[in-house]
This record gives C-alpha cells, sequence and structure tokens, in this order.
C-alpha cells in the first residue's frame, strides 16, 4: 500500500475522534466513536484468556472497525436506528471501502480461480436469485465477455491500477464484464449486466421481474425498498428491516433452517436452503456461459 493511501484511510478514521455518541464519560463529557472502540478493544484484550477457544485477533479487529460507517453518519443510536439509517450507513461504508486498494487473490489465477471471474463471483448469484424468485429454470444463454482492465501492477500484495509506476506487472486474462440474455423454461426471457468495473458500485445486486399483472423490483444498495407497480395502481415500496447485517444473517439463516431439517435423521429432509445439487446447476450454468462467450455470443444450452 503507497504510504498516501494509508493516511488517506488514516485521515477518515480520525472523524471518530469528533463524532460523539449518545453517553457521557466518566468526568461527565460526551464519549467520542473513537474512544469506545479503543475501550471495548481493551476489554476485549484482558479478556482474552477467559475465551481461549476465540480468535481474540479476529475480535480485537471487529472491536477496532465495527463502528468506521460512523465516519460518514455521525453516531445514530441502536434504539432510534431505522432501516433507511442502517441502509444508508452500509451504502457510505462499502463505497469508500470499495474505494480502497482491491488485495491481489485468487480470482485473478486462472490456475486456481478458473478462466471466469464476473460470471462466477457475482453472475452465479445474481443466476440463482432469478431462478429461486420466478421458480423457473434458464434453459439456454447467450453471452458476450469484456475484459477491459487486462494489465494491472501488483505491488506489496495490492493490486493497484496498470499507471501505478511500481510493482511487478500483471495481466488478467479472465473477464471484468459480461452480458447476457437467457431463455427460461416456462417461456420467460430476461437480461443479466455484470460488472466489477463500474465505478462507485458495492457489489450492486439489483434484479427486476415482470409478469402479467405486475412487476417487481429490488436493489440492493438500497436493500430495505421491494418496490412493487400493477396496471393503474402506481409504483408501492415497501420497507424491511434487511441492515447492515443482513449479507452476515443469511448465512446464519442458512445453518439454522438446515439443522431444522436434519432433525434427527440424515440425510436432511429437503427444506429452504441450498442443496449440492443447485451448487451444480450453477456451474453448469456458468459452463453455458462461458461456452457461448468462447463462440461469439452463439446460444448455448444449459
Amino acid at each position: 500500500m503507497h504510504p498516501t493511501e494509508l493516511l488517506n484511510i488514516l485521515h477518515t478514521a480520525e472523524k471518530l475522534k469528533d463524532t460523539t455518541r449518545h453517553c457521557d464519560t466518566s468526568g461527565g463529557r460526551r464519549e467520542s466513536v473513537a474512544e469506545h472502540s479503543w475501550r471495548i478493544a481493551l476489554m476485549a484484550f484482558f479478556l482474552r484468556d477467559e475465551f481461549p477457544r476465540l480468535d481474540m485477533d479476529k475480535v480485537l479487529q471487529m472491536c477496532l472497525i465495527h463502528d468506521l460507517g460512523e465516519c460518514f453518519t455521525g453516531d445514530i443510536p441502536s434504539f432510534s436506528k431505522t432501516p433507511a439509517d442502517e441502509a444508508r450507513e452500509e451504502r457510505l461504508l462499502h463505497a469508500w471501502v470499495d474505494a480502497l486498494p482491491a488485495p491481489y487473490g485468487w480470482r485473478y489465477d486462472e490456475a486456481v480461480g478458473g478462466t471466469m471471474r464476473a460470471v462466477t463471483e457475482i453472475g452465479t448469484h445474481w443466476l440463482d436469485l432469478a431462478e429461486y424468485l420466478t421458480g423457473d429454470r434458464i434453459t439456454a444463454v447467450q453471452a458476450l465477455f469484456g475484459c477491459f482492465q487486462p494489465q494491472r501492477v501488483l505491488k506489496d500484495g495490492m493490486m493497484e491500477p496498470p499507471e501505478a509506476a511500481e510493482g511487478v506487472p500483471v495481466t488478467v486474462r479472465s473477464e471484468d464484464s459480461a452480458l447476457l440474455h437467457f431463455r427460461m423454461a416456462g417461456g420467460a426471457i430476461g437480461s443479466a449486466v455484470l460488472s466489477e468495473v463500474s465505478h462507485g458500485r458495492t457489489n450492486r445486486l439489483s434484479l427486476e421481474i415482470t409478469g402479467k399483472n405486475r412487476s417487481l423490483w429490488w436493489d440492493s444498495e438500497a436493500s430495505t425498498a421491494l418496490h412493487e407497480a400493477s396496471r393503474g395502481s402506481g409504483v408501492q415500496t415497501a420497507l424491511y428491516p434487511f441492515g447492515f447485517n443482513g449479507f452476515t444473517d443469511t448465512f446464519i439463516t442458512l445453518a439454522a433452517r438446515y439443522y431444522a431439517a436434519l432433525g434427527w435423521t440424515f440425510p436432511a429432509r429437503q427444506g429452504d436452503f441450498p442443496t449440492f445439487e443447485d451448487g451444480a446447476r450453477l456451474a453448469r450454468l456458468c459452463r453455458a456461459v462461458e461456452r457461448s462467450a468462447r463462440e461469439d455470443g452463439v446460444w448455448a444450452d444449459v
């Protein structure tokens, strides 16, 4: 990481020194968020021997960074924070995090991560969501790939833009964007745009489904809102408490549903969770996408 980038990160985090919380110190003044984060980190450090099975390095990291989002929104007490507040904090924090230098990972190495990137990293989630919500199956795909940042520079374990003066040049061959058209078994058609080079987007997933009588659409950058429209009724928006921890909660819910379905028998009864076959199907779907793209966009059956 370049020293200037590190200083910029610390300068942003320093805002927490002046961001006051809703509670006071023992001296009678308002406590800052930075003081709060330091104090709970110190508490975790002193309690490390009481919880030998915990990864205390991870606990300390969580203590130090858990309130970084308040650099951008200020402190909003949990008892008065609304879903809209959580969504705004999540959006602003993720926009800042995504602007940081990205680590060079296995995804850029074809020998480890495979020959695709945008499709397998982002597209799998979108395609799975589209099939799950519609209850239908994609039967054929047409795809075009793009690689708009094939040259990068690797420096101190971080992937830097090609104009970086120092570092080791790296050539990336996997796609960083893709355009998809698809047909579904029930007769529906659809399209998707997958991108890892859209500036300002924070791992965004957006989906719109149009039926005979109404449409639904949802955007992860405003994850608490679900929009619906039908003929003659205008747009209706419902808010749901899918806040800052929503992504993590999906894994907790998955484990809970699996164990509930498991009961006292093995294998588990089929419940509301993905199976190995679901994962295998997505792998076959991705291969069909790749076949189409390698043949300049011909239709490929799944």
